[in-house]
């Protein structure tokens, strides 16, 4: 086995091992997850891979591609938390792969390590990475794309190869989360060519050949589901990408400086430590370190897209999953540089960040621990012992080793203590979540207090998790939202049965019968005792609540 490949089955390990084990240690968090988990658990008892469904109603909102995988998981090995988990977690190994290849490929092996080190074992790459979302396969596509994009026109000629390939991946990108997996790579390659003076080069970005890749890949899917969904064409090209992006139509109402913040605690641990090696490099070595052309190419890459979801009117944290593989292999360079820093007088400022952001990491999770607190009992502050004293040693152990070994073991120990911090988050992050954040303990109650046979329903609250969970379709009274447009789709029937308004539940109810009732949040309660005075509480947590109904003859 050559040393390049021990480097990248060994950074193929170690993320596995953060990525995908205890993967299910977890439920399916609402609303994303358990939505996708649900979504991709219909296509596959259905084997309609055409129109995505959410509870039986079309959902039209995003392309397939990761339901497709999920889907075909499933159905190899079962439905569970895992599983519903696993496509995300490849994607996710992926990036920090994708990075190593970028950072080797410009810098060398030791880079390309260090890069892939940073992503890894950052707080955002970590977070997003192992949720059910559709964000991080975005970002593997899309910085595939761009990837494939730069190597096509590294050498001052166009690569067919690598064009064509800007195509394909570009083509799966749009079919993760639509048009910006076309915009993205596109933009970034055409502004990079133009700041890079080349602008004789741009006519060819344009290939017919890789049109035809393109359309190859996504047509047949566009028009299977516009011969299936009537509407499809406007709602997902008009509605869902430009009403979208310009209009509070979604009810996100973030600032435009939303992402800053996101972005700073995101490179946690990296960032403590980011002042200390640029503290004795000047600008100008560190740019020409990195390059100008390749320093213009990813901050075109991380500042394109960053500019682009700030200024767009809706705003979640996943969305600039993309931005932080340019910034990691920025960071792998300007991290391998520190080594040759000669350090025979130290300042104790620099130290300063990497105890503050200790702080915020103990800070952070305390406040969490604070609000979610139920009475924890001894094995969750035992669990929780193990991340607090990671964040302590971040504050001082690797400038110790600095100070001993040398530079290698320093970031070496950083990177060891990021990983341990965050995997050992995992177990105590069960105790906080599971609770109030998934269906879990509603499936938990509906087996000890629902008769079987009985049917659920849940008030003006839509949990995902409970259908995926229990395989059962509970009806949603007076709920609305994201499945509103495939819900008018349905015949009256099945809406009355199904999704039925407060008033035609009213009239359900006054016919006689007993009913099991599930709502949540306390601002639900006091509404819902006006309307069934009569109404028992069976059980309920801090977020859940669930009543039985009871009405004997016909008012």
């Amino acid at each position: 086995m050559t040393k390049k490949s021990r480097i990248i089955l060994g950074l193929f390990g170690i993320a596995a091992v953060l990525y995908i084990v205890a993967l299910a240690a977890i439920p399916q968090t609402e609303t994303s997850e358990a939505r996708y988990a649900l979504i991709a658990s219909s296509m596959a008892e259905s084997n309609d891979f055409v129109t995505p469904m959410l509870k039986e109603a079309p959902y039209l909102e995003k392309p397939p591609l990761v339901y497709w995988a999920s889907a075909i998981i499933f159905k190899v090995f079962g439905e569970n938390d895992l599983t519903a988990r696993l496509f995300v977690a490849f994607c996710t190994i992926g990036c920090v792969l994708l990075v190593f290849g970028m950072a080797r490929h410009f810098y060398g092996t030791k880079v390309g390590v260090y890069s892939a080190a940073i992503l890894a074992f950052s707080l955002f790459h970590f977070i997003i990475g192992r949720i059910n979302v559709l964000d991080m396969p975005l970002a593997f596509f899309v910085s595939l794309a761009i990837w494939c994009g730069y190597l096509a026109f590294e050498n001052g000629q166009a690569n067919k190869k690598w064009l064509y390939a800007l195509y394909f991946f570009s083509a799966l990108a749009f079919l993760t989360k639509g048009l910006i997996g076309i915009i993205f790579p596109g933009a970034v390659i055409f502004f990079w060519l133009l700041l890079t003076k080349r602008w004789r080069e741009l006519y060819k970005l344009f290939s017919p050949v890789g049109v035809v890749i393109f359309l190859i890949v996504v047509l047949p899917w566009i028009i299977l589901v516009q011969q299936a969904q009537s509407d499809f064409l406007y709602f997902f090209f008009i509605y869902e990408h430009f009403v979208r992006f310009a209009t509070k139509v979604h009810q996100r109402y973030q600032p435009f400086y939303f992402f800053i913040p996101v972005l700073l605690v995101g490179c946690i641990p990296w960032l403590g430590y980011l002042w200390q090696v640029l503290e004795k490099q000047s600008k100008g070595a560190i740019l020409e370190a990195v390059g100008k052309e390749r320093a213009i190419f990813l901050s075109v890459w991380a500042g394109l897209i960053f500019l682009f979801f700030s200024a767009s009117s809706s705003k979640l944290v996943p969305y600039i999953a993309p931005v932080f593989l340019p910034l990691a292999v920025v960071g792998g360079r300007i991290f391998s540089l520190y080594e040759r820093v000669d350090e025979k007088k130290s300042n104790w400022r620099r130290y300063l960040p990497q105890a503050l952001q200790s702080l915020l990491l103990i800070a952070g999770i305390a406040v969490v621990v604070m609000r979610e607190n139920d009475g924890f009992g001894g094995g969750f502050f035992l669990l929780l012992s193990l991340p607090l004293f990671c964040a302590v040693l971040l504050a001082f152990l690797p400038n110790y080793l600095l100070s001993r070994y040398g530079k290698e073991s320093w970031f070496l120990s950083l990177s060891a203590l990021g990983f341990l911090l965050f995997f050992s988050l995992l177990f105590p992050a069960h105790f906080i979540l599971a609770p109030y954040k998934t269906a879990k303990p509603v499936i938990e109650a509906m087996t000890r207090f629902i008769p079987q046979g009985e049917t659920l329903y849940q008030f003006r609250t839509n949990i995902y998790g409970i259908d995926f969970y229990s395989k059962t379709r509970t009806p949603l009274i007076d709920v609305g939202g994201e499945i509103e447009p495939g819900v008018k789709k349905l015949p009256l029937a099945e809406r009355e049965k199904y999704f039925p308004s407060q008033d035609e539940f009213m009239k359900l109810y006054n016919q006689g019968g007993q009913f099991f009732v599930l709502f949540e949040n306390d601002d639900k309660y006091d509404y819902f005792l006006k309307l069934f005075p009569e109404g028992r509480l069976i059980w309920k947590n801090k977020k859940y609540y669930l009543f039985q109904l009871e009405k004997t003859g016909v008012s």
